[in-house]
């Protein structure tokens, strides 16, 4: 260990420089990249790109990005400014729930797809679900859903789906 004869080093020096960087280098280089990955969280976060509306697509039939792009194109044109930011932006949020062959449906994606299906709908920011019959028979419970009766004077044979073509 060096002794000084006056003193340490005074602040700003390259003799203070190299006394701060043996003793605490690792805590620095710990601290600076914390330091990145904060301000990189926190931009992400802040730059998030925020929807007027969001439409989730639920089928057997794979949506293409190309597909999904177009329905974005199509929607907007109906779609309102809802955030005020001038612009209206509608996400397409399409899940796939793979048609049984005979071999048996995979398991993971069937499990994949259903995990998809259930944060979509716990993160509560879709307004809109489009299901297909395969797709509604093979999520199951009824009790996902509520009795639409009340909102349309027409009667349907299940009061918890509308059929698109009967619109």
């Amino acid at each position: 260990m060096e002794k000084w004869e006056n003193g340490p080093p005074k602040f700003g020096t390259k003799k203070w420089f190299e006394n701060y960087w043996y003793h605490f280098k690792w805590h620095t280089i710990i601290g600076v990249i914390a330091a990145i990955m904060l301000f990189s969280f926190a931009y992400d976060i802040m730059s998030k790109e925020k929807f007027d509306s969001t439409i989730t697509i639920v089928g057997k039939v794979y949506v293409s990005d190309e597909q999904r792009q177009r329905l974005c194109e199509i929607a907007e044109q109906y779609e309102v400014d809802r955030d005020g930011d001038g612009k209206v932006n509608v996400d397409v949020v399409p899940i796939n729930f793979p048609e049984d062959d005979d071999t048996g449906m995979n398991a993971q994606v069937f499990m994949a797809a259903q995990t998809r299906f259930s944060v979509e709908m716990t993160d509560g920011e879709s307004m809109i679900l489009i299901m297909d019959d395969y797709s509604y028979d093979m999520i199951g419970d009824p009790l996902n859903f509520i009795d639409l009766g009340a909102y349309s004077d027409k009667a349907y044979d299940d009061g918890r789906k509308i059929p698109l073509s009967e619109t």
